[in-house]
Parts: C-alpha cells; structure tokens; sequence
C-alpha cells in the first residue's frame, strides 16, 4: 500500500471512530429504561422498586424526569378534557376553582413533597440568620401560596385554562430543574431537556387550543415564553445560590418550586399583553 493510500485509510478511520463517539455521546444523553425505573422510584409516589444503580443513573441522566413528565402530561391533558366536559355538561362549569386547588397540590403529592423540603432548605441557606426562626418554612411557603393563587386566577377563566396550562406548566417546571442540575454539576441534558421541552410544549398546547378551539398565536407565544423563563430560573436559581452559600443539594429541587409561580406570572402577563 503506498502512502497515499495509508493517509486516505487513516483519514477514513479517523473520521469513522469520531461517528462512533458522537453517535455514541447522543445515545448516552437519552434515558434508559434503568434510568426511568430510577426516576420514578427515587422522586414519585409511584411503588417502583429500584436498585441503587438505577437510582443513581437516574441522577445523573436528568432527562429521565423531563421524559416522565412529558408522558404524565398528556396523562393531565386527557384526564383534564374529560373533567372539563363533566363540569361543562353536569355542574355548568362551578368545579373549576376546585379543579385548580387539585391541579395545585397534585405536583406536590407526586414528588413526595421532596422538592418543597429542598425549597425549605433553600430558603434557610438563603437566610441562615433566621433559620431557627422558620425562615425556610416562609420562604417555601411565599413560593407555594403564590402557585396556588395564579392557578385559581387561571381557573377563573374556566376549566379550559386549566386544560392549557397545567401539562405545560408541570414540563416546563421540569425543565427549569434539569436546567439547574447541569449548573450544580449533577447532569448534563441541558439540549435534550431543552429540545423535548419544546416541543412537547408545544404540541401540549396545539392539542389543548384545539380541543377547547382557542387556538390563537398568543397563546402559542406565551408557550416560548414559558420554556424561556424556566431556562432562565434554572440558571438564577443555581446562581443566587453561588453567591449567597454555595452550590449544594437542595439547589436543583428548589429551582422547579421556585419555577412554578414565575412561569405562570410572567406567561399570564405575556397573554394579557398581547
């Protein structure tokens, strides 16, 4: 062989061994069954049993919780329609203050309050002058009262508001966590939480508009707005933290309570403004 020929057939290996690790890199970054498992165990309600490797894959491949919550999202969408058309048809839309208190309380039941407890900590880090005194209780509850409040505001508006919002919301949340995790050192699935986000978002609320024919472009760009602003809350949130005390555990499940509110302040703003 001469040595045209052996340069081009290195060439061509290197080349070939690059495709392996980026084809490899891009599959690393997506959840495994293992990863899901370890997800579901280590941050729901719901009785999977995980091993400790599972769990710990689940930890560092934070994708997992975004594709989670993208599947119970569409869960939410169909459960809220079919509750929308009851209180449409049977209680002549009187059930959706009710429906937004549940739809408030079910995020933080389905996370075994874990992330409220690390809101909590936050909060006593935050202030650690006043620790003793239930600074993190209050901290977490500002936090916590004021998602109550906007989703009955939303509720107001009736069920379809609900139906709009809440998968949404819970995704985007979700994102703004896994956002916060790369900036605590704790993951790396910034893009592809970013990539699923929008586009479940999205297509979350072209089903929604259209199921409750409310398909309206606002609507649409209050959406980018919400995936926007929980970009921007995962990075604040680790940040603050930076400053005041560190980088620690609590951080990133701070970040998708904190989230919450936000989100749905500044998007009701948004679709009011437009």
């Amino acid at each position: 062989m001469t040595d045209e020929n052996e340069g081009q057939k290195k060439e061509f290996d290197d080349f070939d061994s690059d495709s392996k690790i980026d084809t490899s890199l891009s599959m690393s970054m997506l959840p495994t069954v293992g990863a899901i498992k370890g997800a579901l165990a280590e941050y729901t309600i719901f009785p999977v049993i995980a091993t400790p490797e599972e769990r710990e894959e689940a930890r560092t491949s934070p994708i997992a919780l975004t594709a989670i919550m993208t599947v119970l999202g569409f869960i939410e969408l169909i459960l809220l329609f079919i509750l929308m058309k009851i209180d449409e048809n049977v209680f002549q839309d009187n059930l959706s203050m009710l429906l937004g208190v549940i739809v408030a309380v079910f995020p933080l039941f389905l996370f075994r309050f874990k992330f409220v407890g690390d809101l909590v900590r936050y909060g006593n880090k935050l202030f650690p002058d006043n620790a003793e005194a239930g600074a993190g209780i209050v901290f977490a509850m500002i936090f916590i009262m004021t998602t109550f409040v906007f989703y009955t505001m939303i509720a107001g508006f009736g069920t379809w508001a609900l139906l709009l919002c809440v998968p949404l919301l819970n995704i985007c949340a979700t994102h703004a966590l896994v956002t916060a995790k790369k900036f605590t050192g704790e993951g790396d699935s910034f893009i592809m939480s970013l990539v699923v986000t929008v586009i479940a978002a999205i297509l979350f609320s072209v089903i929604a508009l259209a199921m409750t024919d409310a398909l309206e472009l606002k609507y649409l760009i209050a959406t980018v707005v919400a995936v926007l602003i929980a970009s921007l809350m995962g990075v604040l949130v680790p940040y603050i933290a930076k400053i005041r005390f560190g980088i620690e555990a609590c951080v990133s499940g701070a970040t998708i309570e904190m989230a919450r509110p936000v989100i749905m302040g500044i998007t009701f703003i948004v679709v009011m403004m437009i």
